[in-house]
């Protein structure tokens, strides 16, 4: 029956597009820049970074700091267009919020007494937030016969690290420091799909799922730095541990759904449904060792930075939840897992000084990412993905940083692109009778981002006359 068959091909859309999920920055651990300078070369600052922005890139940096006041840096406009070009869809434009006109770094320097050459720095980074997801509603009139097909996908994150951090010169040349953050991370992730199926105004067939879940983490990660400079040559090392999880919970929603007035889908209504409160959750992050090194020429600069990331284990995100199906009376155990390739990013930059006011800068950064399948909720040992997939970026920037007599401004632009075929297989929810045309057969489907953010900062170096503790609020 024409019903059917629609119903079929609506059916085998949603899983090659449920299969590829939906962007994230969660496993692209570049994404984000913090301080004026690392803004205006993509974060190539490992081992040659002059500002605040230490207390992230290389805490042992911090007493090379140059800033000695007031600098407000913030992210002024964000221009997103992302899509994924499904076969038989087309284009799906994914819905990004963008970031307003705020500092994402605010730091500030202390001294204690009696401890020389010792500096210390307290800090505030916004270090992720993701806001986007995709609505899609399709609906076909064939005689009497109504197909409907809705698609949601969504995630929410939010990341904010507090941090303190401790500098030492061994001697002009040498220094060494660490870095402290708390972490508290808030997430909701969201996929869910209903498709109807409506013949001859009577016959009615339904298939919905909906796989959300949320949590809140708190956790130390500790960073520890080494650097070294002389006239010519500056040099950096770090490492940073893997996330020391403190405390964290969540909540957890699955639902599946499958009826069929005349039969042919399934042979018996399926209704399968669970909500779990205050699961304990945790999150896992990598090991990583960043090295960069600073080349200082006549009037310029080279700056060469790369860092490794340790692979992530799969893990469960929130614990186990076992229940038994309403109708089917399977015992169903739904667990929400992620893990992570190892990576190595790495970019160059280069900053030209035309005369004591102006400076130029431009740079080139990779943030590959760290995602394999994407995360993905578990039904007895069947993977079905419940959100966000990987996506390579490729990051261009640039600006420059004038300096009249009354201060410093410094703007910019970053330039980020990706494109990506992801090839995934695909599979059907338990309870469906649909013959299927081979277990093995794939689908490329093709995701695009082109993002474009521009940066304002400006300094006011007569503010550490009024402030008697110096302050920092960059980006």
């Amino acid at each position: 029956m024409k019903g059917i068959k629609e119903f079929k091909i609506l059916l085998l859309t949603y899983f090659l597009f449920s299969n590829v999920g939906v962007f994230s920055q969660t496993g692209n651990y570049w994404s984000d820049n913090f301080g004026s300078q690392s803004v205006l070369l993509n974060g190539v600052v490992t081992g040659s970074v002059e500002d605040l922005g230490a207390v992230y890139y290389n805490p042992a940096r911090i007493v090379f700091s140059k800033k000695t006041a007031l600098t407000i840096s913030t992210k002024a406009y964000e221009i997103n267009n992302s899509f994924i070009n499904e076969p038989g869809v087309g284009k799906l434009r994914v819905r990004n919020g963008s970031t307003g006109a705020s500092p994402n770094l605010v730091a500030g320097l202390f001294k204690i007494k009696g401890l020389k050459n010792h500096t210390f720095a307290y800090s505030f980074l916004l270090r992720q937030k993701s806001d986007f997801d995709i609505f899609n509603r399709r609906e076909t009139k064939v005689d009497n016969d109504l197909y409907v097909e809705k698609r949601v996908f969504s995630k929410l994150a939010k990341e904010r690290w507090y941090g303190l951090s401790w500098s030492h010169s061994i001697s002009k040349k040498l220094s060494v420091g660490a870095s402290v953050f708390f972490s508290s991370r808030s997430q909701s992730n969201a996929l869910g799909y209903q498709i109807i199926s409506l013949e001859d105004s009577t016959n009615v067939a339904l298939l919905e799922r909906n796989n959300n879940y949320s949590y809140s983490n708190y956790a130390l990660i500790p960073k520890l730095g080494v650097a070294f400079q002389n006239n010519s040559l500056a040099l950096g090392l770090t490492v940073t541990i893997p996330r020391i999880n403190v405390s964290g919970d969540g909540d957890i929603f699955y639902e599946n759904i499958i009826t069929d007035d005349f039969g042919s889908i399934t042979d018996q209504d399926l209704f399968e449904y669970i909500v779990k409160n205050d699961s304990k959750s945790k999150v896992h992050s990598p090991l990583s060792i960043g090295a960069g090194a600073g080349i200082f020429l006549d009037k310029s600069k080279i700056h060469v930075s790369m860092e490794y990331f340790a692979p992530i284990k799969k893990y469960s995100v929130l614990e186990t939840v076992h229940f038994e199906g309403q109708t089917s009376k399977n015992n169903i155990a739904v667990r929400y897992q992620e893990r992570a390739r190892s990576i190595v990013n790495f970019g160059i930059g280069y900053e030209y000084k035309f005369n004591d006011k102006l400076t130029a800068y431009g740079s080139f950064s990779t943030d590959y990412s760290a995602q394999t399948s994407g995360d993905s909720v578990m039904i007895n040992d069947e993977n079905t993905p419940v959100s966000f997939y990987k996506s390579n970026l490729y990051k261009i920037g640039g600006g420059f940083d004038y300096n009249p007599k009354w201060g410093d401004i410094s703007f910019g632009v970053n330039y980020a692109f990706s494109n990506q075929n992801i090839l995934d297989p695909f599979s059907l929810p338990s309870g469906s009778n649909l013959t299927l045309p081979g277990s093995a057969n794939t689908s490329s489907i093709e995701f695009r981002q082109r993002r474009v953010q521009f940066f304002v900062g400006v300094t006011f170096p007569f503010i550490k006359e009024i402030l008697k503790n110096q302050i920092f609020f960059e980006n």
